[in-house]
């Protein structure tokens, strides 16, 4: 897979928007590599990982079959799942093919289905900001399940300047903290990368508990 992904985009300084848009149709929003896989995977442990806005599957797919996992139908699914991808497909993107199985949930049928530790967000919508082209997804769901999830840990997947809300990007900078960052391939004009977080701890609480230690 890694191979025929690098096949696909080792042009892709050189393509115009129509070959990019033939890869996030049939792959992503994201250009995958087997390091940074590995590097996520290390990260997750053994922790169970919500995925909101998964279209494809692709980041599932890759993550699991690292652990030689396949979740590509339903049945397998059930069976072997560490990894729950979701998605509403409220994007004018529409995927021919799958590499996961994914749920067709919205962000808070997702959070209350799945209890898990670690999310997963991959190019999340800009938010309902003015300055965001009417031809976007203008969807409110990456700050507002980030508000709502209650794990503590994140991976968001994009270009900081062009994902997710400004809502979205405050609770990061107040409530979590970069722990990691991965480098992968982009698009030109692009810089996304792969953004790793942990929950910040309550200050508050960890002072009244030590306070409580004899």
């Amino acid at each position: 897979m890694y191979d025929l992904i690098k096949q696909v985009t080792i042009h892709r300084n050189d393509m115009d928007k129509a070959h990019r848009a033939y890869y996030i149709v049939n792959f992503g929003w994201s250009i995958p590599t087997k390091q940074a896989v590995d590097k996520v995977n290390d990260f997750v442990a053994n922790d169970q990982v919500l995925e909101i806005g998964a279209g494809a599957g692709l980041w599932a797919h890759l993550l699991s079959m690292e652990r030689n996992i396949d979740c590509s139908t339903k049945e397998s699914y059930v069976s072997n799942a560490f990894i729950h991808a979701v998605d509403n497909h409220s994007t004018h993107y529409h995927h021919t093919n799958t590499f996961y199985y994914v749920q067709d949930m919205d962000w808070k049928q997702a959070i209350d289905t799945h209890d898990t530790n670690c999310l997963m967000l991959i190019w999340p919508p800009c938010g309902l900001e003015p300055n965001v082209a009417k031809n976007q997804n203008r969807s409110n769901m990456s700050h507002l399940a980030l508000k709502y999830f209650k794990g503590d840990k994140l991976i968001y997947i994009g270009d900081t300047s062009c994902t997710g809300s400004s809502k979205f990007h405050s609770i990061l900078y107040k409530k979590w903290k970069l722990v990691k960052i991965i480098s992968i391939p982009t698009w030109r004009h692009l810089s996304d990368k792969v953004y790793l977080y942990r929950r910040k701890k309550n200050r508050s609480f960890v002072r009244i508990f030590k306070n409580c230690l004899w």
